[in-house]
């Protein structure tokens, strides 16, 4: 049975707590590469960083290729050590909790299946406006966040909220994304942009 931090005893608790700021300061770091990533791709586009501005598996792809799996890997170590923390109580949080990750698993695997690893990496290709894409623009990016807040709250983890909150500049890319889809689309994707939502 996992222990909460709050209830451990000394050196436990101080354990605890140390692991999980250390994991929050990696969660922090990794929110702030993604919104220098994105900021920097929206404002100078000519020299952006996303999407990667070769076709070929570069420095960013290959971060990209990991901070994604690693910060899953942390948000889940965070919720589990901050287990019980958010004092939630009574089971509603296990519905709606259940809920949410099943809507974030359907919008990023989806996503991730209907656009293909390649175009999920920054590569070029077709538009793709099934599955998921049919509701939002950039499913694979509502559907992770959509699924770090609902961890969160299965665990009942205030410290898994803020990890979740430290994830959201995923939400910044499209921005960074969008201008060069028109780009490369040309007029099918300003049709798909127009009938279809940014993020829900």
């Amino acid at each position: 049975m996992w222990i909460p931090s709050r209830s451990c005893p000394g050196a436990l608790a101080v354990y605890h707590r140390r692991v999980t700021t250390f994991l929050l300061w990696v969660l922090g770091a990794s929110g702030v590469w993604l919104t220098a990533t994105a900021l920097w791709s929206i404002v100078v586009p000519e020299r952006r960083l996303w999407p990667p501005p070769s076709p070929d598996l570069n420095r960013v792809q290959r971060i990209g290729g990991v901070l994604g799996p690693g910060t899953n890997f942390v948000l889940l170590a965070v919720n589990l050590f901050g287990w019980g923390s958010l004092g939630l109580a009574g089971p509603l949080r296990f519905p709606i909790g259940g809920v949410l990750f099943a809507a974030g698993a359907y919008l990023s695997l989806g996503g991730v299946f209907n656009l293909g690893m390649p175009q999920t990496q920054g590569g070029e290709g077709a538009l793709v406006a099934k599955g998921p894409y049919r509701f939002s623009r950039n499913p694979q990016y509502v559907g992770a966040v959509l699924s770090y807040v609902a961890v969160a709250l299965l665990c009942n983890s205030s410290e898994g909220l803020l990890g979740a909150a430290m994830m959201t500049p995923w939400l910044l890319l499209p921005f960074a994304e969008e201008p060069w889809l028109r780009e490369k689309l040309g007029k099918p994707y300003e049709d798909y942009a127009a009938g279809v939502r940014r993020y829900l």
